[in-house]
Formats: C-alpha cells, structure tokens, sequence
C-alpha cells in the first residue's frame, strides 16, 4: 500500500516553485523579515525583559524564529501541496476517495478546534509574556490556520480564501496580515 501511495503522490505532485508571483515573493519576504525581527527581539529578551521572564521570553522567539524561518522556505517549496497529494492518493487506494467532501469537513474543523486549542494552550503556558507577546501570537495563530486550511484543499474554503475584497485577495489577507501582526509584535518590544 505505501509503494502505490507513493506512486500516486508522485505521479500528481513535482516540486516546483509554489506561488512565483510578485505578491508569493512578497510573502516570502515578509515571512523572512517576520524571521528576522523574532531573532532580533530573541538576542534583545536578555536585556529588555524582567529577569523571571527572559528565559520564556527566549524559548517565545527562538520557536517564532524558527517557525518563521520554515515558513519562509516553505512558502516556495510548497510542502503542504505534497501533504494534500498524499490525502488524496490515500483516499484513493483505500477506496473512499468518492465520500472525501465528508472526511474533508470533519477534518477542517477538527484543524479549526486543535488549532484554537493549542493556542489557547499556548496563551495559556505563556501567559507570564501574554502582555508583551499578545499581538505576535494572534499573528502566528492567523498565519498557521490559514496554512491549515490550504493544506487541507477543502474546495469550500479555498473559494472563501481565493475570492477577493476591493481586489485584494482574502488569502493575502490572511497570512500577510498574521505575518504583519508577528513582525509589529517584535517591533513592539519594552525599552
């Protein structure tokens, strides 16, 4: 079974550049700037933090960094079209793959509810940096459903996604706007 899911995957799925156009790029230098804003704010934390936070507020920014860091690369790598590909192969090998629209809703909100769980998780085991890191973590809380839901490919939501506010697409919104919350996060630092 995993020779002909593999098979599959690969007969539907080529690495390629994910989104090449102007506003991909774009996206791909946000997530980079997001990136490098985290660092700066992770070799600031010794320096600007109470002494009883820094090490949390390190462990914040090392994982933003870092997180931001794959999601830069990723953007152009286009991994979660690899992970859909795979579904799908799956589905079609198993033999459910005419009933998937079912699977798929169930899924997307079981992602909706891990999702919003985890962060509230999150906020929670962080709340002694809650004040100082709030907007940076909604941020990465829009930034990651939006990836969950594409990676999905749930045909519903990526018609809501693809379609378009004053000509600006619902999608740029998203992730441009979560990347812009991180990056305004790790400007807004204490002096």
């Amino acid at each position: 079974m995993f020779e002909e899911i593999k098979a599959c995957t690969f007969a539907s799925w080529s690495p390629k550049i994910g989104d090449p156009t102007v506003m991909g790029w774009v996206t791909v230098a946000a997530y980079a700037l997001a990136a490098l804003l985290a660092l700066r704010a992770l070799l600031k934390a010794k320096h600007i933090y109470p002494a009883e936070t820094v090490s949390l507020q390190r462990f914040f920014w090392v994982s933003v960094t870092l997180l931001f860091l794959f999601l830069c690369v990723n953007k152009q790598l286009d991994l979660q079209s690899f992970l859909t590909s795979v579904g799908r192969c799956y589905s079609k090998v198993n033999g459910w793959y005419d009933e998937r629209r079912e699977f798929q809703r169930h899924f997307i909100y079981g992602l909706i509810g891990v999702t919003f769980t985890a962060f509230v998780i999150l906020a929670i085991a962080l709340r002694r940096i809650l004040r100082t890191n709030w907007l940076a973590i909604f941020g990465i809380f829009l930034v990651v459903l939006f990836i969950l839901v594409r990676a999905v490919g749930f045909l519903h939501s990526d018609v809501v996604i693809q379609s378009k506010i004053s000509d600006v697409k619902v999608n740029w919104i998203m992730e441009l706007g979560g990347i812009a919350l991180v990056i305004i996060g790790a400007l807004w630092l204490p002096k």
